[in-house]
């Protein structure tokens, strides 16, 4: 129908991954079938909406997971080979197709957060592309909310109409009070435009909540999103003073031109009766390593975080009851990512409560009431992780001084990654 001429690429799960679905050995068959009939190429995926983990694999899921499934797919057709999945480094690639398992590859995900990644890479800038941590909150999240795709590291994406900020005819003085995600993509969009970047971190290191949510099983390829983040602003120039916590009197005489507060968010107190107890600690500071939780510990709270520090808590051998109020855990966690935490959650034989509501911790137990009544648990650690509240003290005193503020991130309102990218970039813009 199309002509000799017209390029007719076959793209098929090579393996489905659910029970009484197609495996490798069928799917070579098909593909014999499919370059008889006319294909001129293979792509060789896997899974089915069964299994929609399984289609695009988020930060569980090794590198080039299903690139052996290509190579067989490639033994059976004289055609070119596509192998996907899991790929978000050109190193990556470049083996696959150097060790003869595929002519190609493919990386969406890969294109969505970073478009000029093959570039880049032909040119060696690898230090300067940004990779897809497989989250998957901004592409599938929101195609399955039915809205448009974003990246929750590329700002850009879906914002192509604004692009990179202009030139500054006149550069300002900014100062950046945060060196957390929200902070430092403002300062690098704010030095892309020509001004003059100032960053202050109370803390040794940059990251903010981001270098904490690379700690949990699964999650480190995060911290490639805070170096990528600190190389650009390296090159632009930008000045991130460490060990620097600042406030209103700081800023008092320092005459900058605007001043952006990206301060974070802290650890929300419930008014939960012994929650002040010693041995009661927040999920941040157990993945910061500040404490040790104990040996049998109850964790308060099932969301993203506190299902995922149960998870980290539970690789040490410990024995973890995760509590939460909601009918379900880690809800605001994308279907694949969810699916995996959850299978990890019950590999590694962690009790989870849900629609519990913790009525007290005592020295060593916490009550939990439940449909079923009251449960008492036996525990030497506790961990809360019932959400938190914005950082703000800052922001306040300068509005009140009457100096110039944009509040971003969590120090304005608690949001996730996307919203501290995305305001940060948006605050630079508008300077």
């Amino acid at each position: 129908k199309c002509g000799d001429d017209f390029i007719i690429g076959f793209r098929i799960s090579a393996d489905e991954f659910i029970e009484g679905g197609r495996t490798i050995e069928a799917t070579k068959v098909i593909v014999k079938k499919l370059e008889e009939a006319g294909a001129d190429l293979i792509h060789a995926s896997a899974g089915v909406y069964a299994s929609a983990d399984t289609i695009v694999p988020p930060s569980y899921v090794k590198h080039g997971w299903i690139a052996d499934f290509a190579a067989e797919v490639k033994k059976a057709c004289s055609i070119p080979v596509i192998a996907v999945g899991r790929i978000n480094d050109p190193h990556v690639a470049d083996s696959i197709i150097e060790s003869g398992k595929a002519d190609f590859a493919g990386m969406a995900r890969a294109s969505l957060i970073d478009p000029a990644l093959p570039n880049k890479a032909m040119e060696g800038k690898f230090e300067d592309i940004r990779h897809c941590i497989g989250c998957n909150h901004g592409c599938l999240g929101i195609l399955f909310a039915n809205g448009p795709i974003k990246c929750v590291l590329n700002p850009e994406l879906g914002n192509e109409h604004k692009g990179l900020p202009e030139k500054a005819a006149t550069p300002k003085k900014i100062a950046i009070a945060g060196a957390g995600p929200a902070g430092l993509e403002a300062a690098i969009y704010a030095a892309l435009a020509g001004h003059a970047v100032t960053v202050f971190e109370k803390d040794s290191k940059a990251g903010g909540q981001l270098y904490l949510a690379a700690i949990p099983p699964g999650k480190g390829e995060i911290t490639s999103f805070i170096r990528w983040q600190l190389t650009q602003a390296e090159k632009l120039g930008v000045e991130i003073k460490y060990n620097t916590e600042v406030s209103a009197d700081f800023f008092a005489d320092k005459q900058f031109d605007q001043i952006i507060v990206a301060t974070g968010a802290q650890p929300a107190q419930p008014a939960i009766p012994g929650a002040d107890l010693p041995h009661v600690v927040s999920a941040q500071s157990v993945l910061a390593g500040e404490c040790h939780a104990g040996y049998n510990v109850v964790v308060i709270g099932g969301g993203q975080v506190g299902a995922e520090t149960a998870n980290h808590l539970a690789v040490y051998l410990k024995n973890i009851t995760l509590v939460e109020m909601q009918a379900a855990i880690a809800a605001d966690e994308p279907l694949a990512p969810r699916w995996h935490l959850l299978r990890s959650l019950d590999s590694r034989k962690v009790r989870v409560i849900t629609n519990g509501a913790v009525e007290e911790i005592k020295p060593e137990s916490v009550i939990v009431k439940t449909a079923d009544g009251k449960v008492e648990l036996p525990c030497d650690g506790v961990v809360m992780a019932t959400g938190s509240v914005p950082n703000d003290a800052l922001a306040k005193q300068l509005l009140e001084k009457g100096l110039p503020v944009k509040i971003i991130g969590d120090a304005g309102k608690v949001g996730n990654i996307l919203d501290a990218t995305e305001q940060g970039y948006n605050a630079a813009l508008s300077i």
